[in-house]
This record gives structure tokens, sequence and C-alpha cells, in this order.
């Protein structure tokens, strides 16, 4: 077994997400219709950049969904706040994508979070870099699903005090909800 601390993972990818999440600044405290509509026309100009791509926000959340692989990342939030539970998967226009990944910067410097939550049937595989950096977060729950976690992924998170892995997960343990430990296959 591998042993580093939850604020140290192993990997690195490249930061095109981040680089579009940091691009736009959403339009804060949007709370009527044509406001989030407005939101969500900006965005989807910067999601040129990815011609599959088209951007909303459920309670929010910012997500990128692929019309071509049906699949959905989280990348950013407009002021989420206290605990919040991603999905398996979101229904858009009569369709559904499966959530696959929280991308790089998600929830850095968020001041408002507590906890984030995933369902046990979820999909999401990776967490990039940065996703929790500066943030509050104070507890978070791994799905048996995750099976990348980036290189810095919640640095300098002072208040992650609780991490759950669930137990099917064949790539990670938690140590007293304080230290991951990455499994190795012995085959």
């Amino acid at each position: 077994a591998k042993f580093f601390q939850q604020n140290h993972i192993l990997f690195n990818q490249s930061n095109m997400q981040f680089e579009l999440s940091q691009i736009f600044q959403p339009n804060n405290g949007a709370t009527n219709q044509s406001q989030l509509k407005e939101t969500d026309q900006q965005f989807n100009d910067l999601s040129l950049f990815q011609p599959n791509n088209e951007i909303i926000i459920i309670k929010n959340i910012i997500y990128a969904l692929d019309n071509e692989t049906k699949s959905a990342q989280v990348i950013g939030n407009e002021d989420a706040n206290g605990n919040i539970f991603i999905p398996q998967f979101i229904e858009h226009k009569s369709r559904k994508f499966v959530v696959a990944k929280i991308s790089q910067g998600s929830f850095k410097n968020s001041s408002m979070i507590c906890s984030i939550i995933l369902p046990v049937n979820s999909q999401i595989k990776t967490f990039e870099k940065d996703v929790f950096s500066n943030s509050t977060i104070e507890s978070l729950i791994i799905s048996s699903s995750v099976s990348q976690l980036d290189e810095g992924w919640c640095s300098n998170t002072p208040n992650l005090n609780r991490i759950v892995i669930l137990p099917n997960n064949k790539n990670f343990m938690c140590v007293d909800s304080k230290m991951i430990i990455e499994k190795k296959s012995t085959a």
C-alpha cells in the first residue's frame, strides 16, 4: 500500500476545464428564470471551445454536458452552500447525462460548503486538481466508482475532518477519516 496525506494525491492532468471555469465569472445571485437563462447563455458562449458541451446550472452547481457521450462533469459552482449532493445523473431536455467527473477548481475558494455527498451508485471516477482547494469543506463521502484523485484535489482544506470512502471502492480506503490509502493490486 502507498500512504499519502489527504492533501497530497498522486495524479496530474490537463487544466482545460479549469481555464474555462476561471474565464467566466457566473452571475452571482441569479434567482429568476430570465437571470438563469442569461447566465446559461454566457456559459454557452464559452462552450464554443468544446463544441459538444452545453453548460447548465442546477442548484448552484455548474455542469458541462457532453451531448455526444451523454456524460456530465461538475465544472464550478455559483455560491453553493451547505451540504452538496451530486447525483448519479442529471436530466436536461428529456435526456439523461451520467455525472462522471468533478473538474479542476470546481469548488475552489468556496466559503460556504460543508460537505459533498456522492450516492452509492455514483459514476464519478475523477476528482481533478484543486477541486476543493481553499474551501470550507468539512466532510466528504467518496463512492466506490472514484478511481483517480489528482494531486492537490483537496489542498489547503483545514476544515476537512471527515472523509468516508465506501468499502467497495477498489482503489482507495480511508484510515481514521484522516488519511487516504491507495490500494495496490497484488497481481
